[in-house]
């Protein structure tokens, strides 16, 4: 098994790949239609060039920063929101990140590989067309509101084992960020929704108050008229 170079365990039942751990000459493994949640033992596989982690549940990408010879990343179908490590991936040409959690794109930002985007099915609110070597991107079913084109790209470097390092740090603070913001929005939701209803109690309180002066009238009325007829 240490000299396997391709494989495959699509649609099983698989929880846990601690045991791929070992096989270093893996090129291309396909994880299609499992249950897998953690992907860090494949941190270790530096010679993977294809990986398919189609339909999982997966949500920390930090171990894919060291797969720096992928050329083909399938995360169709996961539960991704934070994709600050995927930076790191120099190599990357096709990369498939459709029916995911995904708003901010910016850690894509620096890719000059990348030939082909797939993000179906998202959160996203802009896009920015700013790679020239992009030949097929698909953006279906999202929230797009604007599209910049033409911009400067950010030369991309090689990471060092350091700034990896760093990155999962980084990574860490970023996905809080996004939490924070997150959390900004729910407290501003539900402060217009308190509002609201506040204002539709005040709203009743001041029709009860209205009906009951009203039937105050009334009995006052009532009254007086009684002393007439009773003079």
């Amino acid at each position: 098994m240490q000299q396997l170079q391709v494989l495959r365990l699509q649609d099983n039942k698989i929880q846990s790949i601690l045991q791929l751990r070992s096989l270093h000459n893996l090129t291309e493994l396909d994880l299609y239609r499992n249950k897998i949640t953690s992907i860090d033992p494949l941190k270790n596989l530096l010679q993977l060039q294809s990986l398919i982690l189609f339909e999982n549940s997966i949500s920390d990408l930090s171990p894919i920063c060291f797969l720096v010879n992928l050329h083909f990343l399938d995360l169709t179908s996961n539960r991704i929101s934070n994709i600050y490590y995927l930076r790191f991936l120099n190599n990357i040409k096709s990369l498939w990140l459709g029916n995911n959690n995904i708003v901010d794109l910016s850690p894509l930002q620096g890719i000059q590989s990348l030939t082909e985007l797939v993000l179906n099915n998202n959160k996203i609110v802009h896009f920015n067309l700013n790679k020239k070597q992009l030949q097929n991107v698909v953006l279906d079913q999202n929230y797009i509101e604007t599209i910049v084109e033409g911009a400067e790209m950010a030369e991309q470097v090689p990471p060092t084992s350091k700034q990896k390092m760093e990155s999962v740090f980084m990574g860490v603070v970023y996905e809080e960020q996004l939490k924070d913001e997150k959390m900004k929005q729910l407290k501003m939701q539900m402060k217009i929704k308190m509002e609201s209803e506040f204002e539709k109690i005040y709203e009743m309180m001041w029709k009860i108050e209205k009906r009951h002066k009203h039937f105050l009238n009334q009995v006052q009325t009532c009254f007086v008229l009684s002393n007439c007829d009773t003079q």
